[in-house]
């Protein structure tokens, strides 16, 4: 009877390491299109609204099986159908794609032109307060100085739950879920949330287009892109 047992148990450890031993086959599924599909006209196309050319819509023309995978001035979309609002004239650049079950596929990016400057896309008053309106720029500051001094604020970083977002910091809407609280530290008191320092600028501009220019000081670089 104990070797039956035993034999048993053997039996038993030998099928758990055998089957945890067993490999398991993953296949991704077949590329069944070629980047060379991937051109405007065909499997996309970029038009310009009738009655304001600034007004740029992008539309994906691929079957629906298809996820489209945007690449565009004002960042990336997913969806079929993208519409642009573009401000300053210039030529701009568009990459489409398409995830199929293989993999991601992209083709050649295409190009746009915008001819004329449309001023209402930045008349806002957030664009106002940002960038200081049409052709103005602004230079913002981290409030936080080598001395460990905060002018405006308590202290350079503020904390939000998951529940928070503009509209409720500013009293103008509710928060998003039940996770609402602010932590407001005072910097003195809680040095350890960072260093004191030069953490250098950020100026937003828009003069020709909607840019930044950041000063890293502490790091010894500055970066330039547009918005």
């Amino acid at each position: 009877m104990k070797n039956i047992v035993k034999y048993s148990i053997y039996f038993f450890i030998g099928i758990v390491l055998f089957g945890a031993c067993t490999p398991e086959k993953y296949e991704l599924g077949d590329i069944d299109i070629a980047p060379g599909q991937i051109v405007e006209g065909v499997s996309y196309k970029i038009e310009h609204d009738a009655s304001n050319p600034n007004i740029i819509y992008l539309t994906s023309l691929v079957d629906a099986k298809y996820t489209p995978l945007w690449e565009h001035p004002q960042g990336r979309s997913q969806d079929k159908k993208v519409t642009l609002n573009i401000p300053f004239p210039g030529e701009y650049k568009v990459k489409f794609g398409v995830e199929t079950r293989g993999g991601i596929v992209y083709g050649e990016p295409a190009t746009f032109k915008v001819e004329d400057m449309y001023a209402e896309f930045i008349s806002d008053e957030t664009w106002t307060l940002l960038a200081g309106g049409a052709g103005e720029e602004k230079t913002w500051y981290l409030d936080l100085d080598q001395n460990g001094l905060s002018r405006v604020f308590k202290g350079p970083l503020y904390f939000y739950g998951t529940g928070d977002w503009w509209g409720n910091v500013n009293q103008q809407g509710k928060p998003l879920n039940s996770d609402s609280w602010l932590w407001d530290p005072t910097w003195k008191e809680n040095t350890w949330l960072m260093p004191a320092g030069d953490y250098g600028e950020m100026t937003f501009n828009l003069k020709g287009g909607a840019n930044i220019i950041v000063n890293h000081n502490m790091l010894g670089r500055e970066q330039k892109d547009p918005l």
